[in-house]
């Protein structure tokens, strides 16, 4: 048997639920503009290139040091105590025993290096160049600028990013990280505010023209880089 008062919490159930849904219809409708909103990704070249140009690059004006790495193209983690397969394709494109057996003693050098070597973003340091002069600093860095792709001009390039270049740029607090796979045509950038949130995700690699700017430096320096007989590991003093 049904109460009176049996009859009347069920009416004010009734009433809660048919509260709830304006309400719910406010939030959907308030969440409409989020999921309507375009993602960067999905802008079209020019305005992709104009978040370069008004957020990443005002990051690269003025810095006080840069520094550019020439990295062994292996994460340290991945490293086993013999090179396997995956290493000798990926560092030195080898394929087969008889490639393998054609490895000179530099490139033995930098396989043993990279086992012990400091990392940048996982990535053994086989050498670097430091700029502090500001017209060198300006220079590389305009070229730095000059070079940047966006999303929007990426050809269809693998994903592996196993970089042999990387940059860094440090501006009074702030450190601006740049991992370079020219191989691949993928860059990465970390460190970057969150104002240049939107540049971040759309700024994809460099042209190749940069990575005749790395060589120049890293020819000038001394620093070690691949093809490693021509540009071998400093002897230690």
């Amino acid at each position: 048997m049904v109460t009176e008062f049996g009859l009347l919490d069920t009416r004010k159930g009734t009433m809660k639920q048919r509260m709830m849904i304006p309400r719910r219809l406010a939030l959907l409708i308030a969440a409409v503009p989020c999921l309507l909103q375009a993602s960067p990704l999905d802008l079209p070249v020019k305005e992709q290139r104009k978040l370069l140009e008004q957020k990443l690059f005002p990051l690269l004006a003025e810095a006080d040091r840069v520094v550019i790495y020439s990295l062994y193209p292996v994460k340290r983690e991945r490293l086993k105590a013999d090179p396997d397969r995956l290493e000798l394709v990926v560092a030195f494109q080898v394929q087969d025993e008889k490639a393998a057996a054609a490895l000179t003693d530099a490139d033995r050098q930098v396989m043993a290096f990279a086992r012990k070597a400091p990392t940048f973003e996982g990535f053994p340091i086989l050498g670097k160049a430091v700029m502090k002069q500001p017209d060198e600093i300006r220079g590389f860095l305009t070229s730095v600028c000059g070079a940047m792709l966006a999303s929007a001009e990426n050809e269809g390039e693998a994903d592996c990013h196993d970089p042999r270049h990387a940059i860094l740029v440090v501006k009074g607090e702030q450190r601006l990280r740049f991992s370079v796979c020219f191989a691949c045509g993928n860059s990465y950038l970390r460190g970057a505010p969150e104002s240049a949130a939107d540049a971040v995700k759309v700024f994809h690699h460099f042209k190749s023209s940069l990575r005749d700017a790395f060589e120049a430096k890293f020819v000038e320096q001394g620093v070690p880089h691949a093809p490693y007989a021509k540009n071998p590991l400093k002897a230690p003093k």
